[in-house]
């Protein structure tokens, strides 16, 4: 498995979350949809979301990211993984320290 760093972790307009992983081609995870998890790629800023059918996250922030290190997995066997140098924007300082117990 390919591990592929997470350059930034932040917070989208809608209050989900964003994950911009490390380049890994022209096309990024374009095809990430084919995973069938709501997950998505936002190919004009290179990051990955999860699509809620309200418009509106209805999963904790915790669970987001879940969901999109599980599709990214499933579907292009890469492991996103956190480095020293992983910037995130906005994301509460609760969160960023249970984001950085969890298994990728």
């Amino acid at each position: 498995m390919r591990e592929v760093v997470i350059q930034q972790v932040s917070l989208g307009a809608n209050g989900g979350l964003r994950l911009r992983p490390s380049p890994i081609g022209p096309s990024g995870y374009k095809y990430i949809w084919r995973a069938a998890m709501s997950v998505r790629w936002d190919e004009d800023d290179a990051e990955l979301y999860v699509a809620y059918a309200s418009g509106v996250p209805d999963i904790t922030l915790v669970e987001d990211f879940r969901l999109i290190v599980s599709a990214v997995a499933s579907e292009y066997g890469d492991r996103l993984v956190f480095s020293p140098s992983t910037v995130f924007a906005g994301v509460p300082s609760e969160v960023i320290a249970l984001l950085r117990c969890l298994p990728t």
